[in-house]
C-alpha cells in the first residue's frame, strides 16, 4: 500500500504564526539583553536548557525506526513538529508524515518511545540555578513546546517540574513560540510584566519572539552559556556570588 503524503494533514505549509500588530523584532546580538529593567522572573525553555539535545547515536536510531536516513529524516521532524507541539495533529499523522508512510501499531509506540528517551536527559546544572533562583525570591516558569505525548512522559519521570509555580505547555494551551501569545500568557501566569520577565531558550527565532512582547531574553546555545547567564542574573541582583549546592533528583 502506498502512502499519499498530500493526504496528511502536516504536509502543507504550517507555519500560521501571526504576530499582533506593532510588534517589532529586536535583531541584537545573541545572549544578553540590552534591557536595564528590574527582574523579577526567569522562564526556561526546556529541550536543551534544562535537559540536554539527543546525541547523534539517538538520531540515528530514531530515523532507522522510522526508515529513513538521518540527512531525510530531521528536516520533516522540525518540518511538521509545530502542527504536533501545538496539538492540531495527534501522533499518528505526526509520525506517519515524518516516516513518509504507514506505520504499524508497534513501529509508532517505538518512535514516540525512542523520541521521549533523547529529550529527556536532565541538565542538573540548569536546575541547580533554577534553585538558587527560587531561594533567592525569584519566580520560576517553563515554557516549552511540547506533545502530549513527550509531557506525560516528563511528569512519570521528573518530580522536578512541579518546583515550577507556572509550567506551560503548547500542547495545553494551543500556543506555540514564537508567537507573542504564549509569551504574554506566561508573564500573566507569573504575574509580572514582561518587562520584568527574562526568558532563555537556545532558539534565536524565539528569543526574538520574547523580545517582541518586551521581554528580556538570552540565548542558550553553547558550552559556556550556563557561566555568561549566571553572570548577567548575578549583575541583575537575582543570584549571590555563592554557588549553593542543591541537589538535583533525576
Amino acid at each position: 500500500m502506498s502512502f499519499d503524503l498530500s493526504s496528511s494533514p502536516l504536509y502543507a505549509a504550517n507555519d500560521h504564526r501571526r504576530e499582533p500588530e506593532g510588534f517589532e523584532a529586536d535583531n541584537g546580538e545573541k545572549g544578553r539583553s540590552a534591557e536595564t529593567r528590574s527582574l523579577q522572573a526567569v522562564i526556561f525553555d526546556y529541550g536543551k536548557v534544562l535537559s540536554y539535545g539527543p546525541t547523534v547515536q539517538q538520531w540515528q536510531e530514531l530515523a532507522s525506526t522510522a526508515g529513513r536516513r538521518l540527512a531525510e529524516f530531521q528536516p520533516d521532524y522540525w518540518r511538521y513538529r509545530e502542527e504536533y507541539d501545538r496539538a492540531s495533529c495527534g501522533a499518528a499523522a505526526y509520525w506517519q508524515a515524518v516516516a513518509r508512510r504507514p506505520l504499524e501499531p508497534k513501529t509508532l509506540g517505538k518512535l514516540i518511545e525512542l523520541d521521549n528517551e533523547q529529550w529527556t536527559r536532565v541538565n542538573p546544572e540548569m536546575l541547580r540555578l533554577a534553585r538558587r533562583l527560587r531561594k533567592a525570591g525569584a519566580k520560576t516558569a517553563i515554557l516549552s513546546n511540547m506533545e502530549f505525548e513527550m509531557l506525560a512522559a516528563m511528569e512519570a519521570k521528573f518530580e522536578w517540574l512541579s518546583e515550577f509555580a507556572v509550567r506551560i505547555f503548547s500542547c495545553k494551551v494551543r500556543m506555540i513560540k514564537p508567537g507573542a501569545e504564549i509569551f504574554l500568557h506566561a508573564a500573566a501566569e507569573l504575574g509580572v510584566e514582561p518587562g520584568c520577565a527574562l526568558f532563555v531558550d537556545d532558539k534565536q527565532p524565539n528569543v526574538d519572539g520574547a523580545r517582541r512582547v518586551g521581554m528580556q531574553a538570552f540565548r542558550f546555545d553553547a558550552p559556556e552559556s550556563r557561566l555568561e547567564l549566571e553572570q548577567l542574573l548575578l549583575e541583575k541582583g537575582l543570584l549571590s556570588e555563592v554557588d549553593e549546592t542543591v541537589g538535583v533528583r533525576r
